[in-house]
């Protein structure tokens, strides 16, 4: 193995943080996080895939949509559902 890179849990973290100076990795990184800025334009099928990419991570990743329209909020609530 020369490099180890990607996105991970906590667990995949650990690893690199052990693995690291033997093989080249890209880098640590803690949780993900993303805050989503939507307005009346925003398409709630896309915000939660963008959302649970982030979220699939790590069970503390912290994906935040921020929006006055009540119709997106409530779309991207039930496609995350």
């Amino acid at each position: 193995v020369d490099k180890i890179f990607g996105p991970g849990n906590r667990y995949v973290e650990a690893a690199k943080r052990e693995l690291f100076g033997v093989v080249g990795i890209d880098l640590l990184a803690g949780p993900s996080e993303v805050v989503i800025l939507g307005d009346e334009n925003g398409n709630a099928t896309f915000i939660a895939a963008d959302m649970i990419a982030q979220a699939e991570h790590d069970p503390d990743a912290i994906p935040i949509l921020v929006t006055p329209v009540e119709e997106l909020a409530l779309g991207v609530r039930a496609e995350v559902e």
